[in-house]
Order: structure tokens, then sequence, then C-alpha cells
């Protein structure tokens, strides 16, 4: 150590220096030099007076800090300052800068601590990698960064400093305040051999506003050259109405992109995929669950991804729609994108890879693919799709089901099944009334339906394209069949083209063929005879054939009200063929003009 002095006036000395060298093999080179105006020598050493200046030098005889104070006392023993007073530091580029009152100053190995107030200030050009072009920010979106703490410590052999109790660190860029941080401790590499901030480490109770987002956490690291927030130990975030939480939370403030890692759950108050759901039912009034506090979407997995108007979540992720306190409905699926309309609607949402839809206790749908639409209430799902709904079940090469219509289309290789005593009063999705009186079958067998597709409505079912249904009471081929409920309690069952069916009666077997056959059922409120029941077939064609083990009726028109198992004759072009003992006068209705060859 090297001490000048100059000038004793009343026992001062002006134009005090003194030098600390670096060790071997640097001996000869300065590492740290202390100036001051005046120097008043007193007991363990001096009183620094008139401009005190600490200046830190490197290897190669550059300076790199400057640290500037009114007064401190100096102890040559042990290579010290310290002062209650204020204190600047900063860079030799002015880059970084750092103040504060009360200080201590170590000159063997240029540490630093402050004890109060302290204010720090790091521009954005620290903030720039190694291959962005000198004097541009490696992020557009960084500005200067101001830190505010109670003590600093800086550590002149690690180059760190650390920033604890009440620390607040504040961003900014052009357009004002985007970055707000606070915790309780907070390590950052100071900029003053590698002249850049690579990263800042929070700790202890950290908080942190981003741009409309809201982060809590443990632990925080910012990388500023490469514009990454990451949070964890107990991350959790709200945003935009958007609620969520996971192991790890990362910012990605170059790219605009937000990542949960483990344990990822999200969740969207006031949210819902509109207001019947995914699937076509609803037990509860739209308008008794209209308030925005008792709907929400929540999602949980592994990890997800935001964006700015989308996020993406990621291998064994878990949908869940509540409404009033209870979960409405499910979907699980390995990969799904949601997108946004807005700040917080859901506008759309694409599943992939073992998709499956949920609600209630008792209807599912699965498949390899599934679109949701909000804006048309529509979900399509493709890849082998199958549903379920209590016990009915069919699936497709495309099922695409529109909530607000409740509707769903069945597309390609078609099939429905359904419990035999329902094919024809339940077809539809929401229809629920009992058996048909006059079956036959018990309830514990079941009937199939193949097609080229079919759509179920709640008052109208179709089947179209090669149609073929098996019942243990009846087989039945056609082009197209419909089911209609025209009125409450009346059921139409209407095939059309090329029909041909095998029944089974309590009579026996019975085989029919035509162009068309409507088969109407069940009870009717009339104005004069009060509740009347119906179960009629109506059978027309070129001619209608309808025959049973011992004889064949055909004519243009065949009507059978099963109730009287009496058969008309309407056509007025009739044949009978049969043998074996007559029928009863009542069974037939004849027309006036019998079938000319």
């Amino acid at each position: 150590m090297e001490t000048t002095c100059f000038g004793q006036v009343a026992g001062a000395f002006k134009g005090f220096k003194v030098a600390q060298p670096y060790g071997a093999p640097y001996e000869k080179q300065t590492k740290s030099q202390l100036e001051a105006g005046k120097a008043l020598p007193v007991r363990g050493g001096y009183l620094l007076s008139e401009g005190v200046t600490l200046r830190a030098i490197s290897e190669s005889n550059t300076l790199q800090l400057v640290v500037q104070a009114q007064e401190c006392f100096y102890s040559p023993s042990n290579h010290t300052a310290n002062s209650a007073g204020p204190l600047q530091m900063q860079t030799a580029d002015g880059k970084f800068s750092i103040g504060g009152v009360g200080f201590y100053w170590l000159q063997t190995n240029s540490s630093l601590f402050i004890s109060n107030q302290v204010h720090t200030l790091i521009l954005a050009e620290l903030f720039q990698s190694a291959t962005n072009q000198p004097g541009s920010a490696g992020n557009p979106d960084m500005g200067p960064l101001s830190i505010w703490s109670d003590r600093f410590h800086y550590d002149g052999t690690s180059g760190l400093g650390i920033w604890s109790e009440h620390v607040l660190v504040i961003g900014t860029n052009t357009t004002g305040t985007n970055l707000a941080l606070s915790s309780e401790l907070l390590t950052a590499e100071v900029p003053i051999k590698q002249r850049q901030v690579r990263s800042l480490l929070a700790e202890g109770n950290v908080v942190i506003d981003y741009n409309g987002l809201h982060g809590t956490g443990g632990r925080l690291n910012y990388a500023p050259n490469t514009g990454l927030i990451r949070l964890w130990d107990h991350a959790a975030w709200t945003a935009q109405q958007r609620e969520g939480s996971g192991d790890e939370l990362i910012i990605d403030r170059s790219n605009q992109v937000f990542q949960v890692n483990g344990h990822a759950w999200l969740n969207l108050p006031g949210q819902s995929i509109g207001e019947t759901g995914f699937l076509s039912f609803s037990n509860t009034p739209v308008q008794s669950i209209s308030k925005a506090e008792q709907r929400s979407v929540e999602i949980l997995c592994p990890r997800y991804e935001i964006r700015t108007n989308s996020a993406i979540f990621y291998d064994q992720v878990q949908l869940r729609e509540h409404w009033n306190g209870t979960v409405r409905g499910r979907m699980n699926c390995q990969l799904m994108t949601v997108s946004f309309a807005g700040t917080n609607e859901l506008q759309s949402i694409v599943a992939d890879k073992n998709v499956v839809i949920e609600e209630g206790e008792d209807k599912r749908f699965t498949g390899g693919h599934a679109v949701y639409s909000h804006t048309n209430t529509t979900l399509e799902i493709t890849q082998n799709p199958e549903w379920r709904d209590g016990t009915r079940s069919g699936k497709g090469e495309l099922l695409r089901l529109n909530t607000e219509r409740n509707e769903m289309l069945v597309r390609g290789n078609a099939w429905l099944r359904l419990p035999a005593n329902q094919l024809a009063n339940q077809l539809s999705l929401t229809n629920h009334a009992a058996a048909h009186p006059s079956s036959l079958s018990p309830t514990n067998q079941f009937a199939d339906i193949y097609c080229q597709e079919y759509t179920l409505q709640a008052t109208n079912s179709v089947f179209r394209g090669g149609v073929y249904a098996t019942h243990p009471e009846m087989n039945c081929t056609c082009e197209q069949m419909t089911v209609r409920m025209p009125s409450a309690g009346l059921t139409n069952v209407i095939s059309e083209g090329n029909v041909v069916f095998d029944l089974l009666t309590q009579q026996g077997k019975t085989h029919g063929t035509g162009d068309n056959a409507v088969y109407s059922f069940g009870a009717v409120d009339t104005a004069t005879n009060g509740t009347q029941t119906i179960d009629q077939l109506k059978l027309t064609g070129t001619p209608a054939v309808l025959s049973t083990t011992n004889r064949t009726l055909q004519d243009l028109v065949i009507i059978w009200d099963r109730l009287s198992n009496k058969v008309v004759l309407a056509g007025g072009n009739y044949k009978m063929q049969g043998s074996g003992r007559a029928l009863p006068t009542n069974t037939f209705q004849l027309p006036n003009k019998k079938l000319t060859k």
C-alpha cells in the first residue's frame, strides 16, 4: 500500500491519496485508489473530507468503478473507509450507478456496503447480449431499471451485488412503467468487469407486475438480455380475469409468451363453454345461472403456454367447466389449443389425442381430434369418434354436435345402438319417454341402426344412405328413415326408398316391401273422443306388399291398424293370395277395385 499526503495545515493534510496494488504477477498495477481533498489524522486513521473519491482499476489499468462521498473515516490498518453520510457509485461508463446514505468500503477487494436509502439505476445498454450490435438493447421492450432498497452489498471478488430489505425494481420503456418487482432480497452481477447485467435473482415474498400480469412466488430470476422472467417456489399469477399457478412460471418479454410448467393450473372465472356446454343438454334454465361469478373453466396439465390471444396445453390435459359450484362438463386430451376473443372470452378449443368429453354421469364423447367453436356452439370430433348417452351409443367417421340447436350429426359408416324398446320413441337426444306399450322385447335387448349418416334432434331424427335397422322384433332396410314427433305423445317413423322389413308380432312374422312406410303410434288428444291411442302402419308402393306365413296382400296403399289387427287395402288396386282357414270378416277391409294383371 502506498500513502501520499501533501501540505500540512493546522494538523490536517491536503491532497490525501492511498493506493492498493494487485498481487503477483500484477503487483506493479494499482487495484484501487482512495483520494480526498483534506485528511485529518485521528486515532486509528484519518478523517477525509472536501471530496472523497474511490476508484477501482482493472489489471490492464482500465478504470472500472468510481465511488464518491463528501467525507468519510479511513483506517490504514485494515484498509477500510466508512461514513454515515451520502455516497454515489457508478461504473466507468456511467451506465450503472448507485447511491445511498451510510457506507463501508473495503479497499483490499473493492467491496462496498450501503446501509440506507439505496437507489440504483441500470441503463438499457447493459441488458444487450453479446450478439447484439453495440449500443442497441437486446430486448426492444426493455428500458432502464431502477432499484430501491434499504441495504446494498457489493462483493468486489465475485462481482455480485446484493440488495436487501424492501427491495423494489421498476422497469420502464417508451410507454412508461411496464415492470414492477418487489422482494426481500435481490442478487445481480454488477456490470464492472463484464459490462453487462446478465441476470437478477429475487428471493422472499416475490411480487411481479408486468404488462397487466400479476405474479407471486418465493424466487424469481430475470435475464434482461433475453427478456426471460422465471418465477418459481409456489408460483401463482393473475391477468385479464385469468388466474393460474404451477411449479414454474416463465415470461418471455421479447416474444410475448407466457409459460407455466409443473402442476400447471389455469382458471377462467366468469367463463363457460356456451350456455349449454360441450354437449347438447342442460337441465338448468339459463336465466337462473347467468351471473359471471357462478361460471368458470378450469384447466389442469403438466405445462401450458399463453400468447396474446391463444393458449396451448400439453400432456394429460384436464378441462373442467364449473357452473353454480358443480362440475357441468369435463374434457381430457393430450394436447389442447384455446383461442380467445377480446381479453377473456373463449372463441375456440382444439383437442388432440385420446379426447374424452363428458357431461353429467352418462354423456361421453371420444375421438382423436375435436374442435369446439364458441361462436356457433359447434363441437366436431373426428378420428374414430364415438358417443354414449346413458344406454344409447354410436360412432362414425365424423361427429358434429350443435349445442345451440341440440342437434348431433354422425357421418361416414354411422352406427347407433339403443335399447330395443327405445328404437321408435327415444331416438332423439332429449326425449326420455316411457317405452312403447306394445313392445315385445325385454329391456336388456338392443336395437342397432347402420347408415351413411344420421342426425339426432329433439323432435326430428333422420337416418340417410343404406339404412339398416335391426331389432329383436324387426329388421328393416331403406334409403332414409325419419323419426318425427309432430305433437306431444305422437311419433311417426317414416321409411323411404326400397323399404323392406320383417316384423315379429304376437300373431307371427310379417314381411313387407314398398316404396315408403309410415309407422305412427302414441296417444293424442282429440276434441270429440278425448285421448286416442294410435298404433298404425301405412305402407305404399307400386305395389306395396305385406305377407304373413300363409297369406300375401298387395296394393298401392296398405294400412295396418295394430291395435285392432285390422288391415285396409286402400289403394284401389289390391291383390290377395294365401291358403288355410278363412280369416275373420273384420281382419281386412277391401277396396272396390281389384288389382289387374
